[in-house]
């Protein structure tokens, strides 16, 4: 029993120094001060900080705070000095408001609200947010899980910190895809996710108070996870792997685990989320649920996704839309301007006032019109759309993954590497501390679990579209394959070497 006590406690200490090394890699990179936040400074920040000096509710934003944003926004000024000017005066109040019209729902506006009220109005805050969020899962996860799932912590770290020697942490992707910013929180929920996964067939944890740390622990993590499908949307697609989960838990009869706790830990935290996305940011923010602007738009991005086929704009379709606000009308590739065309072609036909047009764009009604070109392009192309779908969005991911895998000419990540070469030592020492090595089996076991993950990754990306910076889960997902890789290597040779020396002491003795 003490040997498994000095295990846990170890790779419990391995867990938490692989957690500072990342977070102290993050920090060290200040992108705050050398990257200009393009996302987060067109809503997000300009109404934190509105929050913060004015105390304006609901995520509105002062104009004269806006027209600031969007001026250093244009000369690409990093955030960081940008937030400072803004908090000490560089940003004059006009007392007219205006909503946050970049098509990101409420959820960046509460993150970013959060991160100012804990770490102060800072560039680096939604930094600092992002690694709190991350340490908080790290912690629950940890402590929840004592036995070989404790495993999926280090590898999920270490290879977030891989993704720092990527091609994200330069030009146009490091500002479309910041640490911390919108688009990382692909990655916030996968730890909370996979902790609710293991929760089904298990006994909980002992003890008089077990089934309330367990529900504990569990709540912070649903917390998380919550934020991180409000900020980017895409994270919903973490909740199908939870099918799987709950498949093998019920096809373990004699685990102690019968269906009606299955159930529970299913239907509870389901009704949980769903209030808490659903209610919770109504309350708050009433202005951006009354125009539709509550959540991610999903629409938008499922026409715009469109412009992966070669073939687009599909023959008739300009025709179908015109658009004169919109120079170049319908064009090939990806493009928000693909998006507005259908807008503006709407707001034109309708004879709608173009103040109002305007002022409508990214709303409730631009979503219902988007859907209908949406339904109209799949009514009237569908074998392009399916062309599109099996073939030339897979193209597009497997092209994305070659253009962001991690390499050492990084320049930005340079200075971090000693941090990443420790990370790794952390990782091997997790794998010399399992107790009875089973390499092949490990490794199956890890496969088993990733696989529901990196499958459901992709239904985003096929939806929408994939470049460098949409991809940041599906890379952490395929590193973490490429560890379980490098995790049967290692553990397979620490068990020969294991086996060489109980051989040699067997010998040793017969001689004697």
């Amino acid at each position: 029993m003490s040997r498994n006590i000095a295990i846990v406690t170890i790779r419990l200490v391995l867990t938490a120094l692989s957690f500072g090394l990342y977070a102290t890699a993050v920090i060290a990179l200040h992108q705050d001060r050398t990257v200009a936040f393009v996302n987060e400074e067109n809503g997000p920040i300009p109404a934190a900080v509105s929050h913060w000096l004015y105390a304006t509710p609901g995520g509105l934003i002062d104009t004269g705070v806006f027209d600031f944003f969007l001026k250093a926004l244009r000369q690409t000024t990093p955030t960081g000095e940008v937030v400072y000017q803004a908090v000490h005066g560089a940003a004059p109040r006009t007392g007219w408001f205006t909503v946050a019209m970049d098509g990101q729902g409420v959820g960046d506006i509460v993150a970013t609200e959060l991160a100012f009220a804990l770490f102060g109005p800072h560039g680096q805050s939604l930094t600092l947010l992002y690694l709190l969020l991350i340490g908080l899962s790290t912690a629950c996860f940890a402590l929840r899980y004592r036995d070989e799932r404790m495993s999926a912590v280090p590898i999920l770290l270490l290879a977030l910190t891989l993704l720092l020697f990527t091609p994200l942490l330069e030009g146009v992707a490091a500002q479309q895809a910041p640490i911390g910013g919108i688009r990382y929180y692909a990655v916030v929920g996968i730890l909370p996710a996979l902790h609710w996964c293991f929760e089904f067939g298990d006994k909980g944890i002992p003890g008089r108070y077990g089934g309330l740390a367990r529900w504990g622990l569990l709540g912070v993590q649903l917390a998380v996870m919550g934020l991180a499908i409000l900020v980017r949307g895409s994270p919903f697609y973490l909740l199908l792997p939870l099918a799987a989960s709950v498949w093998r838990a019920l096809r373990r009869p004699n685990s102690g685990v019968g269906w009606r706790v299955t159930a529970t830990y299913l239907c509870v935290p389901v009704v949980v989320l769903v209030l808490g996305l659903g209610v919770l940011p109504r309350m708050a923010y009433p202005v951006y649920a009354a125009s539709g602007r509550l959540y991610v738009e999903v629409w938008h991005k499922v026409f715009v996704g469109f412009g992966t086929s070669p073939y687009f704009p599909f023959p008739g379709l300009q025709e179908a839309y015109p658009c004169p606000d919109i120079s170049d009308g319908l064009t090939p590739g990806i493009g928000d301007t693909n998006g507005l065309c259908i807008w503006w072609s709407h707001v034109h036909g309708y004879h709608i006032p173009p103040s109002i047009g305007d002022a409508e764009t990214y709303s409730g009604e631009y979503e219902r019109v988007l859907r209908n070109a949406v339904f109209y392009v799949i009514r009237y192309y569908p074998g392009k759309v399916l062309k599109n779908i099996l073939y030339y969005k897979p193209l597009t991911i497997i092209n994305a993954v070659v253009m962001a895998w991690p390499s050492l000419s990084s320049a930005p990540a340079r200075p971090v590497l000693p941090l990443a070469l420790l990370q790794f030592v952390l990782f091997i020492g997790f794998v010399a501390t399992r107790r009875a090595a089973r390499p092949f089996r490990d490794a199956a076991v890890r496969l088993a679990v990733l696989l529901p993950f990196l499958i459901s990754v992709q239904i985003p990306l096929l939806i929408a579209w994939a470049v460098p910076h949409t991809i940041v889960d599906l890379l952490t997902f395929l590193l973490c394959g490429v560890e379980i890789v490098a995790w049967l290597a290692i553990a397979s040779c620490l068990s020969l070497a294991t086996r060489g020396i109980e051989i040699t002491r067997v010998k040793s003795r017969s001689h004697t």
